[in-house]
């Protein structure tokens, strides 16, 4: 029995080689790259906070109506600001990924070192704390150098899911 996912193999195909297009283009120019996705996320936060607020409107006689209005009208105000300041967005973003990398990294050594039995792999827990201390505590002091490495990881993972599309319709195409 033949389904639609194997007569339509050619669907996979395009949708592969437009990711990887995308993931190329991610690589070669990380700073529009970012400006797409702080934009989207922008628009995401104002559509959100949009249709949260009319619901909490919806549902004014509830008694956390209030509640989800603050917090769509939070998300539209937020949103604007993403978009209105970029590159302060970015900056910021990468700023909290930082500390949380390097209050992680630190927390997962006192873990480590003040437990004396019972934990596995202690060499890779070490390793990994040292790691993130030491990658929280460069996001930190150069938040831009991060971007550029989001850019990298986007456009990577565009490139490895358009390979895989790829794969997927000549597998689908042969047992068509």
């Amino acid at each position: 029995m033949k389904t639609k996912s194997y007569k339509n193999w050619w669907i996979f195909l395009i949708y592969g080689i437009l990711a990887i297009i995308f993931g190329i283009i991610a690589l070669d120019n990380p700073i529009a790259t970012l400006d797409v996705l702080i934009l989207y996320f922008g628009i995401l936060l104002i559509a959100g906070g949009f249709f949260q607020s009319i619901g909490a409107i919806i549902h004014s006689k509830t008694k956390s109506w209030f509640f989800l209005l603050f917090e769509g009208i939070l998300n539209i105000i937020l949103g604007i600001l993403i978009i209105s300041f970029p590159i302060l967005a970015m900056e910021m973003f990468v700023l909290f990924v930082g500390i949380w990398m390097f209050i992680n990294g630190f927390s997962q050594l006192v873990t480590v070192f003040g437990v004396k039995h019972g934990i596995p792999h202690k060499g890779l827990i070490i390793i990994n704390g040292i790691l993130g201390i030491i990658l929280g505590f460069v996001l930190i002091i150069n938040p831009f150098a991060g971007t550029f490495a989001i850019s990298y990881l986007v456009g990577w993972s565009a490139i490895l899911l358009g390979i895989f599309m790829i794969v997927r319709s000549i597998s689908f195409q042969k047992s068509k």
